[in-house]
């Protein structure tokens, strides 16, 4: 998925957003066909019975995350793959889901929800402007090609 050498480069936050982009844009290129996939494969029973490779992947770039000191580095990372996981295939359950209010927000801008919250926590206590500011540039982009 990241096969650019520009984007391996980035911050590990930047390559997460990179992700959830490629991921989002694969369904709504077509939101009719990617909803009518989505529910099918959630009926076939993928979420469970395919391996969790994008998991995998969420993992590896959360411990780059961790060797560059972007991330914490007592945060498992395998558990925070699992988690941002868990979190896309929530938000692209409820964009697929056939009684969606019109005007809901974008399966990307869904995403970046979830991401901000599992990148930044629910503490307000500890400082971590720099992960919200990625996920804010992102949701600014996101607000543009509206």
């Amino acid at each position: 998925m990241l096969a650019s050498a520009a984007v391996a480069d980035q911050p590990a936050v930047s390559r997460l957003v990179v992700m959830l982009r490629v991921l989002a844009d694969a369904y709504e290129r077509s939101p009719a066909e990617g909803r009518v996939f989505t529910i099918a494969w959630v009926k076939w029973g993928g979420p469970v019975l395919e391996p969790p490779m994008l998991a995998g992947q969420f993992a590896a770039v959360i411990a780059d995350g961790q060797r560059s000191g972007e991330v914490r580095p007592d945060v498992d990372a395998v558990v925070a793959g699992q988690l941002i996981r868990a979190a896309y295939f929530d938000a692209l359950w409820q964009w697929a889901a056939p009684d969606r209010p019109v005007g809901a927000p974008s399966l990307f801008s869904a995403l970046l929800s979830r991401l901000d919250l599992v990148l930044t926590g629910l503490s307000g206590m500890t400082d971590r402007d720099g992960l919200r500011r990625s996920v804010h540039l992102a949701r600014a982009i996101e607000n543009i090609r509206r």
